[in-house]
């Protein structure tokens, strides 16, 4: 679990250094009832949903969400 802004940078930190051509082209933002869904192309062009779930203004779980490559 990752608690605080210290934490989340480190992390953001050491998933950035892995991938250094890493970008994104938002595609739609979906929002709901304490979700937020952002389907976008990855830096392989391959599309993807970042679902982010709300507990008050804090997220509280996030899942990310692949095409199958046969769809």
């Amino acid at each position: 679990m990752i608690c605080g802004k210290h934490q989340l940078c480190r992390y953001w930190t050491i998933g950035l250094d892995r991938l250094p051509d890493l970008h994104f082209d938002v595609e739609a933002v979906y929002v709901g009832v304490a979700t937020i869904v952002v389907n976008y192309r990855n830096q392989q062009g391959r599309l993807v949903n970042e679902v982010l779930i709300f507990d008050g203004d804090l997220i509280s779980e996030g899942h990310g969400t692949y095409l199958h490559p046969e769809s």
